[in-house]
């Protein structure tokens, strides 16, 4: 979020659905970013020293970026992903952890949940706002998270950067065919979670 940029601040310029980053770089090194994480094909020649840095995908750097700046996490963190069921599947697994004197916290539709409880605007946020709750949660000696995985948050890479040791898949039905488009890309974005993110 280019409004969010201060004096000493990185910028990760993401081409989104409505906005392209890009178009911010000139703004956010006028706020004083020292440097900038752009796509490939940004080509416009910028008359600054700062440094840009070019990556292929700039979701995905800023993941990555985030797990390094928030280092610490919990031991087990468990994601679920589905069409339907996955606030169902995390309330149930949480309530199933406490009955057993285990704490635990998650992370979806009914907000982060922890010592406190915040709301959130996505079933999965930002990779900022979930690293950093990550590491508020092994703060407060939480060991096991749950976190609600949408296909919007797995194919923006928001659950990239960290061990998830463990997942569950609740089913699959055809939806956000708006942001999909079709089947095989809505099925490609869930099947992330196996495929490329899960420990082996």
């Amino acid at each position: 979020n280019n409004q969010a940029v201060k004096k000493g601040y990185l910028f990760f310029a993401i081409v989104g659905n409505k906005f392209n980053g890009c178009d911010f770089i000139d703004e956010a090194i006028q706020k004083g970013a020292v440097s900038i994480i752009a796509p490939e094909s940004y080509k416009k020649k910028i008359n600054t020293n700062i440094p840009i840095i070019k990556v292929s995908n700039t979701r995905k750097a800023l993941a990555f970026a985030a797990s390094k700046f928030f280092i610490k996490k919990p031991k087990n963190i468990l994601a679920v992903t589905g069409t339907n069921g996955k606030t169902s599947i995390a309330y149930f697994v949480k309530m199933l952890l406490e009955k057993f004197h285990v704490k635990a916290a998650s992370v979806g539709t009914l907000g982060i949940i922890g010592n406190e409880k915040a709301r959130l605007q996505n079933t999965t946020p930002d990779p900022i706002t979930l690293h950093h709750s990550l590491s508020k949660f092994y703060d407060q000696s939480y060991n096991h998270v749950i976190i609600e995985a949408s296909s919007h948050g797995l194919d923006q890479y928001r659950m990239d950067g960290f061990n998830i040791n463990m997942g569950i898949f609740t089913n699959i039905t055809r939806d956000h065919y708006d942001y999909h488009k079709n089947y095989e890309n809505y099925e490609r974005a869930k099947f992330r979670l196996f495929n490329e993110i899960l420990k082996p």
